[in-house]
């Protein structure tokens, strides 16, 4: 499954670009900090903008590299059902605002991809709407990666990106 998810999407990087983003996100009320950049070997795909974690640690400067794994299970809000720390790799991971016993904090969600070996996360939104920033309950421990917020339709179309044929 690996080699499949290898050849289909390479690589997948975070940065922050700060300059670029001040004045682009002027007219919203959430200051946009960074972008998910996605490309494989032969093509780059225009950014997706992002919110980072108030939790956890803050994406360095020159970003992470990594392969895009979706998390499993999808949510994240239990301990992933594999784990790698061979290559690097960025979890995807989805919000999951329906009602369901199993819901779970963000943070919860970050943590169980770092148990799993990712270099950090990216929780996509189940729905349209804006982008928010990811919080966690006072008492509950700091994640050891950094993560991000990217909208539902930044989310759909990565899971495609990595979906084989």
């Amino acid at each position: 499954m690996l080699e499949k998810l290898g050849s289909t999407l390479q690589v997948m990087r975070l940065a922050l670009l700060s300059v670029l983003l001040a004045v682009g996100c002027r007219h919203t009320q959430a200051q946009v900090l960074g972008d998910v950049f996605i490309y494989t070997n032969n093509y780059t795909f225009d950014p997706f903008p992002d919110l980072p974690a108030d939790f956890g640690p803050e994406v360095p400067d020159e970003g992470i590299d990594g392969l895009l794994r979706v998390a499993d299970p999808e949510d994240a809000c239990s301990p992933f059902t594999f784990s790698d720390a061979e290559q690097a790799w960025v979890a995807l991971i989805s919000r999951s605002q329906q009602r369901h016993p199993t819901n779970c904090t963000f943070d919860v969600k970050v943590r169980h991809a770092a148990a799993a070996g990712a270099a950090a996360a990216i929780v996509y939104d189940d729905v349209y709407e804006a982008l928010i920033i990811m919080s966690k309950p006072r008492d509950h421990p700091e994640p050891g990666i950094p993560a991000v917020f990217v909208s539902e339709k930044a989310g759909i179309i990565m899971r495609k990106l990595i979906t084989p044929g």
